[in-house]
């Protein structure tokens, strides 16, 4: 009985993994076709998923932020060392 529950759980968990799989490739391929994704998942460690949850919860203003030019400082060179 117990081989049997054991047998029943694993088959479980493999077809939840078949789910899981197919869900994660939709998720890749809705998210390659989408611009503001692609532009997300262009920073580091911004995957698929997260991409797709910021666009849901983050309003449009504050990707607009996001994707900001950064100003650059033109101090840099001109910087200098305190001390030794």
């Amino acid at each position: 009985m117990v081989r049997e529950l054991g047998a029943l759980l694993l088959d479980q968990v493999a077809h939840l993994d078949e789910q899981i799989a197919a869900l994660e490739d939709e998720l890749r391929e809705r998210a390659g076709a989408d611009e503001q994704a692609v532009r997300l998942m262009s920073i580091p460690g911004v995957g698929p998923l997260t991409a797709m949850t910021i666009q849901v919860f983050a309003p449009p203003m504050e990707l607009d932020i996001i994707f900001a030019p950064v100003p650059q400082s033109t101090l840099g060179a001109l910087c200098v060392r305190a001390g030794r």
